[in-house]
């Protein structure tokens, strides 16, 4: 097996291992908690909307204009004596006070229902930043002292092994390589949550929509927001592991590194343009020539002795049906997908032209 075939293979084993590790752990922990969140945000609605359950007497339009003006803002006699006093005179006047100061009662008990939903969001975002701190960071020494093995045994580097010194990986964690870091990320995601639960709730609450119908948006709401975290896990976890494998590659002395695309049908358009580019490890730049260029990126890449990819061996592709196949390790996704997507020209017929 060359290099280049060595390390493609190498790369992509590692990133699917922590990919399933991912799948497996962390992104299972989060879709927990945001469940967790949900339950308790769900028996909140449920307990106001039993206390609210009665049809008002006022239309929601009227109840609204009254709630604009300066009428009706203090109880002037207990609740019994407002309906005994009703029944007694029949007074729509008094029915109307009534109502308008049953309607901001409402409207304050929802004020602390959004309060109590905000504690739950405020709990969950730290949770997540807390899972991802501690699987992030095992994910980045993983991978970067399975680099340095792997360069050493390859290229029989006897370089001194580097320890990863946990400052040093908390600065990549915390580095904003796409703008924000996750972890403002996760906060970000969560005050979005915050601000469409509130809209959503007082809307559907004011409506007197039923107590299903509310927990069926909060719900679709919350599984957005689960793919959201997901989709944020997945990216950083890309950025992660090719953080420590430019890192291992610089600390082994090399120049270079490869970029690789996955030979796949999911592969975005970005990444092949920049399959088996080879650039200087000085100018990494993730997002920009070194991975992740998108959410839910998957490229990775490998250390290069040379400033040119040697094009020898074989790399993982799929083929029509979507199995593992090997093919050329020269041949980019423009090739793969010309021979095995598009079917415009055969193996045999590439290979005669290059």
């Amino acid at each position: 097996m060359n290099s280049e075939e060595y390390w493609a293979q190498r790369a992509e084993e590692r990133e699917l291992a922590w990919h399933k590790k991912s799948q497996n752990t962390v992104e299972m922990e989060l879709s927990k908690a945001y469940r967790d969140a949900l339950g308790k945000i769900q028996t909140e609605i449920a307990a106001l909307y039993g206390r609210y359950a009665k049809d008002n007497q006022l239309t929601i339009a009227d109840a609204r204009k009254l709630l604009m003006g300066a009428e009706y803002r203090t109880w002037r006699m207990g609740l019994q004596q407002y309906v005994a006093m009703i029944q007694k005179t029949n007074d729509k006047g008094l029915l109307r006070e009534l109502n308008t100061l049953a309607m901001r009662s409402r409207i304050s008990r929802l004020d602390k229902l959004y309060s109590d939903t905000l504690m739950e969001l405020d709990t969950l975002g730290r949770t997540a930043i807390g899972q991802m701190d501690h699987f992030l960071t095992d994910a980045y020494t993983d991978n970067y002292y399975h680099g340095l093995y792997d360069i050493g045994q390859k290229w029989k580097i006897t370089n001194p092994v580097a320890q990863v010194i946990p400052k040093d990986v908390e600065q990549v964690l915390r580095t904003p390589w796409s703008g924000k870091n996750y972890s403002e990320r996760v906060w970000k995601n969560t005050q979005k949550l915050n601000r469409l639960l509130q809209d959503e709730m007082v809307t559907a609450i004011h409506r007197g929509e039923s107590l299903q119908k509310i927990a069926k948006v909060v719900t679709q709401r919350m599984d957005v927001s689960i793919s959201n975290a997901t989709r944020l896990v997945r990216t950083e976890l890309n950025y992660v592991q090719n953080q420590a494998a430019i890192d291992s590659i610089a600390e082994s002395g090399m120049k270079y590194y490869t970029f690789i695309a996955t030979l796949d049908r999911r592969t975005s358009q970005i990444c092949r343009a920049h399959d088996r580019h080879v650039y200087l490890v000085k100018d990494a730049q993730p997002g920009t020539n070194m991975p992740p260029l998108h959410p839910n990126c998957r490229s990775t890449i490998f250390g290069s002795l040379s400033d040119h990819a040697d094009g020898s061996g074989t790399r993982i592709a799929k083929n029509s049906n979507n199995k593992s196949i090997h093919v050329p390790a020269n041949m980019t996704y423009d090739d793969w997908h010309a021979i095995y997507v598009d079917q415009t020209m055969t193996l045999k017929q590439w290979r005669k032209e290059k």
